[in-house]
Order: structure tokens, then sequence, then C-alpha cells
């Protein structure tokens, strides 16, 4: 259910509204057609596409393809990690500090605390979904959209420094929040 959620939540809104978003802020000149070409031209889009149309005609690979096909992407979180590392200063400059503990602020506290507080209010339910909302939204900034941020050149320091600070400080507020969960 995590990864169902995870594909077809965060990122698909990272891959579409957030490339959206970021070619209009991205561009010299941005255009509604711009926009919507960026959206349909990203690769991460195009393959979510496809693994939907192939998971709506039933589709299974041969074992060869399989096996190829996760030789292919086996390195795939390395190589993410690794642009977005690369990038990180363990020293925040000053000009960023502000900007970081804003975003972290809203993505690690505010975010949890809002998604809980729709469900208590509107739903009035806690089960186990709802425990999943929740540590969904306290996780650390993705990856994903860090690259998405360096590929409209949208301060891709502060994208890198979001995720490298983040997804760290994320890990405890995420083991408290379990602990909650199952006591």
């Amino acid at each position: 259910m995590g990864i169902m959620m995870s594909q077809a939540g965060s990122f698909l809104v990272v891959v579409t509204l957030g490339v959206a978003v970021a070619s209009w802020y991205g561009s010299a000149e941005p255009t509604w057609g711009s926009m919507v070409r960026n959206v349909l031209r990203f690769p991460p889009f195009l393959a979510f596409v496809l693994a939907m149309i192939a998971n709506a005609a039933d589709y299974q690979h041969p074992e060869l393809v399989r096996g190829v096909l996760e030789k292919m992407s086996g390195p795939f979180p390395v190589i993410a990690l690794l642009s977005v590392g690369l990038q990180m200063n363990l020293r925040v400059p000053p000009t960023q500090t502000r900007p970081i503990v804003l975003g972290l602020t809203y993505k690690l506290l505010l975010a949890p605390l809002l998604i809980y507080s729709i469900y208590q209010a509107a739903v009035q339910q806690h089960d186990q979904v709802v425990d999943l909302c929740i540590l969904g939204a306290a996780i650390g900034p993705m990856n994903t959209a860090a690259v998405v941020a360096e590929r409209y050149g949208l301060d891709p320091p502060l994208a890198a420094q979001m995720v490298g600070l983040g997804i760290p400080l994320s890990l405890p507020l995420l083991a408290l929040l379990g602990w909650w969960f199952t006591r």
C-alpha cells in the first residue's frame, strides 16, 4: 500500500504539477503550452504513463526482460543520491538558512500535523491508512523534487540542501511517529 501511495501520490504530483510549476518559474517567458509540453516530455512521467498502460493491459515482462530491467535500474538510487549529495554543502550558507528552516519545518512538522488534523476533523477515524498518510507526509523531501529544481534552474544548491538535511532529520521523527502509532 505504501509503494502505491508513493507512486500514485507524491511521485505523480512531482512529475505533473511539480514539473509544470518548475517549468513556469524556471522559464524566462513561460507559456501554458511550454508548461504542458515539459510535463509530457519529462521522462519519469512518460515511464509512469507507460507503466500504467502496461498494468491496465495486464502485461508481464518475459523473465529475460525483467532481469535486464532489474540490472539496469539497480544503480539508479545511488546515482540519484550522488547527484543530489554532490551538490550539498555541509555548511549552510546564511542566505539559505531561512528558506531551509521554513521548508523543513513545513515538510517535517506542519505537513504531518495538517494530514493528522484533516483526518481527525473530516474523517474522524484512525487506522493504518491514516498512519501511512501521516508517515508519508513526514518523510524528508524527495530526490525527484531536487532533480526537477535542478533541471529548471530553481536554486539547485538549496534543493540539494533541503533533501540532504531533510532526509536524515526525518528519520528520528519517523521513528517517533512509528512508536506512537504502535503503542
